[in-house]
């Protein structure tokens, strides 16, 4: 439906705007012709329609969409939370322990190697709308121009997710997590109906000393809000009441809600611990202003000998709204809310956020009609 919307929007400007030229044309002699242009660069491919209103002056519209390509983004899983009384280094090594001990239990359980880093592939998914306003200043010499206007397009400009080969690992934190969180609560692994299952005492030893699983990508740096309603992964004890049976009575059930929108999840400094979603999948979004703002400098030139043929160069800067929100699933802003986010996550966000505005290098290659 939002590209039915756009291409109307599109082809509804181009008409109006060369019929318009047309009807200009005829009172003012100022217009003669006008052009098709096919554009590459920063700003995908697309196509432009350019309409000279004046002698010094065209307006260009057009569309323009980014082909997909993917790039890797890795982060490792944490097992529990690291003692402050160790070194960093000491830590992680701690880390690398707990988790090797733990992924031969895992594999040994599920059939399948468990690996300690997940991939995530990151693709654009920018599509847009550009109306421009061309300005020649130079009287004598067409070939520099000023430009000035804006795209609109989607509010989503790119998105990651994890890959396929990842999906057993995921599946694995999970489950890991379902056993961690029984035998913390002291309740069976497995019932239905009048049949129990426990884990074995050295799992449950095991599984207490390391604590749960996530993938841990930073600490907040402020008090974060839901923004969204949030649910129990898990079951929730009372472990200081029973019931008439001798268990400990159920607070809150896999499921129930546990926060709701605005209510406060994290403190300052507190660590970002990320899960997999209830389909074990995790995945971001990068969200921009759809109204972007442009401002730029373009040079052309001749390249056929009757001058009808044209090779130009664009260079301007797109305002997009400053940072980019980068969102995860479970609607955590990784470029605004977060600090000291490690690895490769860590680094791709420290360059996204040195560009408050999207630069643009686009190549125009246009024919007079």
């Amino acid at each position: 439906m939002r590209n039915r919307r756009f291409i109307l929007i599109l082809s509804g400007s181009l008409y109006f705007g060369v019929l318009s030229a047309q009807q200009f044309d005829t009172k003012t002699n100022f217009i003669k012709k006008w052009d098709v242009g096919l554009t590459a660069g920063s700003t995908g491919v697309g196509i432009d329609v350019a309409v000279p209103v004046c002698d010094f002056m065209k307006i260009r519209a057009g569309a323009s969409y980014m082909p997909h390509f993917t790039k890797d983004m890795h982060f490792g899983v944490s097992v529990g939370t690291d003692d402050p009384d160790l070194t960093p280094a000491e830590n992680q090594a701690e880390q690398e322990r707990r988790f090797n001990n733990l992924s031969q239990i895992l594999g040994s359980m599920t059939g399948t190697k468990i690996d300690r880093n997940i991939c995530m592939e990151g693709e654009p998914t920018m599509l847009q709308f550009k109306l421009l306003a061309d300005i020649y200043p130079l009287k004598n010499d067409k070939r520099w121009r000023l430009s000035a206007g804006f795209f609109v397009g989607n509010h989503r400009v790119a998105k990651a997710y994890n890959t396929r080969e990842d999906m057993p690992s995921l599946m694995s934190v999970t489950m890991y997590n379902y056993m961690y969180w029984t035998a913390y609560n002291e309740q069976a692994f497995f019932r239905y109906g009048n049949i129990e299952a426990e884990l074995p005492p050295n799992l449950v030893q095991a599984f207490m000393a390391y604590g749960a699983m996530a993938y841990r990508i930073g600490e907040f740096k402020h008090d974060f809000y839901a923004t969204q309603d949030m649910y129990y992964t898990h079951d929730v004890y009372d472990k200081e009441n029973f019931d008439d049976e001798g268990r400990y009575i159920l607070l809150h059930k896999k499921g129930d809600l546990q926060y709701r929108k605005g209510d406060l999840v994290y403190r300052q400094g507190e660590q970002y611990r990320m899960l997999p979603d209830d389909n074990m999948m995790v995945s971001a979004k990068a969200l921009v202003n759809a109204f972007r703002p442009y401002l730029g400098i373009g040079y052309s030139g001749a390249i056929s000998k009757d001058g009808r043929t044209r090779l130009s160069v664009d260079c301007g800067a797109l305002f997009w709204g400053g940072k980019p929100k980068i969102i995860t699933h479970d609607g955590v802003d990784m470029m605004n809310d977060l600090r000291n986010v490690n690895g490769q996550v860590g680094h791709y966000l420290d360059i996204i956020s040195h560009f408050p505005v999207y630069p643009v290098v686009d190549i125009r290659l246009s024919k007079t009609l």
